[in-house]
């Protein structure tokens, strides 16, 4: 009960941060929130764990997984490292992309990944709280800048750079040029469209088969033809087809 009254009293069920639904959990399991639609299936092994709060996106996936403990857990060097510990491995198993655990005076942010706090560009713990209602435009970019840079092999946000992708499009456009000697708006064209296709699949939102990675490892494949790799992407089911969908014609 301690616990629960720490909670947030900026969640509800639900809040929207951008794309994602924000839930205060209270009481629930993994498997009543599964049975609910809200998350996709848990492992059985976690199922009747309880989350304090829970980030979600459409497809169903966890972004953020919450756990509150009490003040007297974040006490000491060795009890704050006891109290990430705990539910590490449930934040692990149910693929969440962030794993929070926080008391009333603090907030720590950790990469599910590696299991360490995830640092701001000077190197320093994130510290931020999760106020979905008064500060959901920033708590969204934090959380948008921490996916975009947190991987198995790093911890840090990565710092923003402005850069000229003037030299970049002049190289691609030598190649395309001396490949196929099409036009530099041609060149252009199909340099912007690798790139969005490259960022879309970055940013999880082309998945699947009709993912950069997934196209890319089609060269891979014993005997495969470039030509077939370029007709699978062109085709009416394929990754250019999937990418329109996620633009309004016009806009």
């Amino acid at each position: 009960m301690a616990e629960q009254l720490q909670q947030s009293m900026e969640f509800s069920r639900p809040i929207y941060v951008g794309e994602w639904r924000v839930y205060d959990i209270g009481a629930e399991t993994l498997n009543s929130l599964f049975k609910e639609d809200i998350i996709n299936e848990p492992s059985n092994k976690i199922k009747n764990k309880k989350p304090d709060a829970l980030i979600v996106n459409s497809d169903k996936e966890i972004v953020v997984y919450v756990e509150s403990k009490k003040d007297s857990e974040f006490s000491s060097k060795s009890k704050l490292d006891k109290a990430i510990k705990q539910e590490l491995y449930v934040a692990k198993m149910i693929h969440a992309k962030i794993y929070i655990v926080r008391d009333s005076n603090m907030t720590v942010w950790i990469n599910p990944k590696t299991g360490n706090e995830i640092l701001d560009t000077h190197g320093n713990p994130i510290r931020r709280e999760i106020r979905p209602k008064s500060e959901g435009e920033e708590l969204e970019k934090l959380i948008k800048k921490i996916l975009v840079s947190i991987s198995e092999n790093n911890d840090k946000l990565l710092k923003e750079e402005t850069l000229d992708p003037s030299d970049l499009a002049k190289k691609v456009h030598q190649k395309l040029y001396v490949a196929k000697g099409i036009s530099p708006s041609t060149a252009l064209y199909t340099f912007v469209e690798l790139f969005l296709f490259k960022y879309l699949s970055d940013l999880n939102l082309l998945k699947g088969i009709y993912s950069f990675e997934h196209l890319y490892s089609l060269y891979d494949l014993e005997g495969t033809d470039p030509l077939d790799v370029l007709k699978d992407y062109l085709s009416n089911n394929g990754a250019r087809e999937q990418m329109k969908t996620l633009f309004v014609e016009g806009s």
